[in-house]
C-alpha cells in the first residue's frame, strides 16, 4: 500500500491515512484519516454520533455517485427518459 511505502508524502496522507486493527480474527487496515476515511461507511451508530460530518459526507458521496453513474448509464445506453 502507498501508506506504508510512503507514509511521510503529503498527498498520500491526503489520500488516506491507514491503523492496522486485529480485534481477535485477521488484521485488516481501517482509514483513519485522509479522503479515504471520508468516503468510506461509518462503521456504527456510534461513529455516526461521534462523527457526524463523517456520516454526512458519505452520504452526499454516495448520493451522488448513484446520481452520476445512473445519468451516464441512460447516456451510454441511449436510452431516453420514457424509455426508463
Amino acid at each position: 500500500m502507498l501508506a506504508v511505502k510512503f507514509s511521510g508524502n503529503f498527498l498520500v496522507n491526503l489520500l488516506g491515512v491507514w491503523a492496522d486493527v486485529g480485534g481477535g480474527g485477521p488484521a485488516r487496515a481501517y482509514p483513519v484519516g485522509g479522503l479515504c476515511y471520508y468516503f468510506s461507511p461509518p462503521e456504527s451508530l456510534a461513529h455516526i454520533a461521534q462523527d457526524p460530518i463523517h456520516a454526512l459526507l458519505y452520504v452526499f458521496f454516495m448520493l451522488g455517485s448513484c446520481a452520476f453513474f445512473s445519468k451516464t448509464w441512460i447516456d451510454v445506453s441511449g436510452s431516453s427518459a420514457k424509455d426508463v
